[in-house]
């Protein structure tokens, strides 16, 4: 019974906490239905809304911060420019600019966003949706595997997220073999990002060096093609 009411009170903190960020920051917030059995998330900025699945569990909750990270740090009318220029022939772009857009934003939310169990459920999907990669043959030494790389090195480095499936982000390079100094080179680029301008402008500089890369799902959901700055699929029981 104690642990029953503790895990009750826990989503009731989930809950209220993001009920919490989305007043503060004039956030509206749609909720899907759960009869609906495929996750829709997504964020806008103008007007301010978010769509995230009620907060019945740690899941959903990181679902919902993550999109209220896009909602307050993803700029849309850059993300628009992206979903463009694919059109136009930069295919791959939006994926690739999601991948590393995804750790910058979530740095500068876990800035803004003072509770205690934000930055553990935000690392704990991204370690089990790292792990599952792993399990299903990821390479780092592969170059269609660059971006991949350089978001995981992204996550542990700038958001010091444990991933114990890979280890250290200097585990993680030096199992990169070939691909480290550009790796290392990115990374020092995306560090010094300040918004998601910066980040596109290192993707479309990326883009010309691995054309050909496969960006893999980190977990928290690739963006579709789409105007409203984010649409992601993502869930966990």
């Amino acid at each position: 019974m104690v642990e029953v009411r503790a895990m009750t009170v826990k989503r009731i903190e989930m809950a209220l906490h993001v009920m919490e960020l989305a007043a503060r920051h004039k956030i509206r917030v749609s909720y899907q239905s759960l009869d609906e059995s495929e996750p829709r998330y997504w964020a806008r900025r103008n007007p301010r809304e978010i769509q995230i699945r009620p907060t019945k569990n740690t899941g959903y909750y990181v679902s919902a911060l993550h999109e209220i990270g896009h909602n307050l740090c993803t700029q849309k009318d850059v993300w628009n420019e992206a979903v463009s220029l694919e059109r136009r022939g930069k295919v791959g772009l939006t994926q690739l600019l999601n991948a590393l857009e995804d750790p910058r934003q979530e740095k500068e939310l876990l800035s803004r966003c003072h509770f205690e169990g934000a930055k553990n459920v935000l690392e704990k999907l991204t370690s089990w949706a790292i792990d599952l990669s792993v399990q299903n043959g990821f390479k780092a030494d592969e170059p269609k595997n660059f971006s991949y790389c350089l978001n995981i090195l992204a996550y542990i480095d700038m958001c010091g997220y444990s991933v114990p499936s890979i280890g250290s982000a200097e585990d993680l390079l030096v199992s990169s073999g070939k691909l480290r100094h550009d790796l290392e080179t990115a990374l020092i680029k995306l560090k010094a990002c300040n918004n998601t301008q910066d980040v596109l402008d290192l993707c479309i500089e990326l883009m010309g060096q691995y054309s050909n890369q496969n960006q893999q799902n980190q977990g928290k959901g690739v963006s579709e093609s789409s105007d409203d700055g984010s649409d992601d699929k993502s869930d966990e029981s």
